[in-house]
């Protein structure tokens, strides 16, 4: 299974690619609102392109499969998620945009 309970609204789930363990942290208020903070698979919101990876992924094609996974899950689930690298405001929205992939907006 790729996601597991921490505690009550903190789960953690499986974002492999740029490395074979690494994992994303989802808090989930009483609301329903979250947030994910997502590790080096979207570092900043330049890499929310289809083919933009970091240069060292250990498996860049599964890295590419793991930011499709978590960009349409955020879409469609209404997360915020808050890009671990960014340099200004790191917390972005998901949209599709229309073209087949998404595009990340400001929170």
């Amino acid at each position: 299974e790729r996601e597991t309970t921490v505690l009550p609204g903190i789960s953690v789930f499986l974002v492999p690619g740029h490395t074979w363990g690494q994992q994303a942290v989802k808090f989930t208020d009483e609301l329903g609102r979250t947030i994910v903070f997502t590790p080096d698979v979207l570092p900043t919101a330049w890499h929310a392109g289809q083919a933009f990876s970091l240069s060292y992924d250990i498996e860049p094609y599964t890295s590419m499969l793991t930011k499709h996974w978590l960009l349409k899950e955020a879409a469609d689930r209404g997360w915020v998620l808050a890009l671990d690298h960014e340099p200004g405001d790191p917390f972005r929205r998901v949209e599709p945009d229309g073209k087949g992939w998404y595009r990340l907006i400001d929170a």
